[in-house]
């Protein structure tokens, strides 16, 4: 069986999502700065299943802050909310994120922060470089809530 890594990741990533679990830890890069020099915001933990394309899609062009969970920090812009392939009981979609170039991150569990949001640990993966920055894209493949 000819099976591709992005294949495999949102295999994965259902398969995790379904669960309402994401892996938090592993080797992960050091990011920009101490996360004691970049405040982040004060709301609570956001369950993943809550997480829909429709809650971050108003979000596009402000700032998350990201930490590794080793007290490294760095702000990333959320640029771009994309739908993803259509299924039966199941949303897909994938976030862009522009983030810094140096250092820049590993792909990797990163715990995100938003002051409208809250906190929630994703996996995002650097995808391209422009200029200064980094692009990193999480996927999300979850399933639909039941009407």
């Amino acid at each position: 069986m000819n099976l591709s890594r992005r294949r495999f990741i949102l295999a994965c990533g259902a398969a995790g999502m379904a669960a309402g679990f994401v892996p938090v830890g592993g080797a992960s890069a050091r990011l920009l700065g101490s996360a004691d020099q970049i405040a982040g915001p004060k709301k609570g933990t956001v369950m993943l299943k809550t997480l829909s394309r429709a809650v971050f899609e108003p979000l596009v062009d402000t700032s998350f802050h990201v930490s590794d969970g080793a007290g490294q920090a760095a702000a990333m812009k959320l640029v771009e909310v994309s739908a993803g392939r259509a299924s039966s009981g199941f949303e897909s979609y994938s976030l862009l994120f522009l983030g810094p170039a140096r250092p820049s991150p590993a792909q990797g569990t990163y715990r995100f922060e938003h002051p409208d949001l809250g906190r929630f640990d994703i996996f995002i993966v650097p995808i391209g470089r422009k200029g200064e920055g980094v692009y990193y894209e999480a996927i999300f493949n979850r399933s639909r809530p039941s009407s």
